[in-house]
């Protein structure tokens, strides 16, 4: 038979062995779901999406507009965005493009690029937006697309293939 002190530590260690256990199961998950929200290239986080946009209409950076890219490769116009707020943001469409009220059904897909640093190579961007409404307060404005904020964004160009530019260091002569 056990004396009251064995008892005492058994139940401790046995304790211990759980909480260590549920501890470790706990951090493992923890980082499995870490792990699991990260993708390299891929912007998920609202106030980063929003920043990016920002720049964006900061730069007038020329957002290339279309609908799903797997059906149609070539952009419908290059728009800029002229706005935004909590809900979206305002992309200005050229003259010519004459959209009707089934767009706001559609989803559109945006490419576009910024500079961060003055010399520095472009950061390319592409997203996917909900059309909330199309707007043309008279007929001698321009017609405007309100666009939900993306949930995501990627980096990434639009072309299927990478181009690169080699210097002279880099050929092999």
């Amino acid at each position: 038979s056990l004396d009251q002190g064995e008892i005492y530590t058994i139940i401790v260690v046995t304790i211990g062995i759980i909480v260590i256990s549920c501890i470790a199961a706990l951090a493992a998950w923890l980082i499995k779901k870490a792990r699991a929200q990260y993708r390299p290239g891929k912007i998920t986080r609202k106030a980063q999406i929003k920043t990016i946009l920002d720049q964006a209409i900061g730069q007038r950076s020329r957002i290339e507009f279309g609908f799903d890219p797997e059906v149609d490769e070539r952009p419908l116009a290059k728009c800029v965005i002229t706005d935004m707020n909590e809900n979206g943001f305002t992309m200005e469409l050229p003259d010519y493009i004459r959209p009707t009220t089934e767009w706001k059904t559609k989803l559109a897909y945006c490419f576009f690029s910024l500079e961060l640093r003055k010399g520095a190579p472009p950061i390319f961007y592409h997203s996917a937006s909900n059309i909330l409404d199309v707007k043309r307060p008279s007929p001698r404005d321009p017609v405007s697309l309100i666009l939900s904020i993306p949930e995501e964004m990627e980096i990434k160009q639009k072309r299927r293939h990478l181009r690169l530019s080699l210097g002279l260091s880099d050929v092999l002569l």
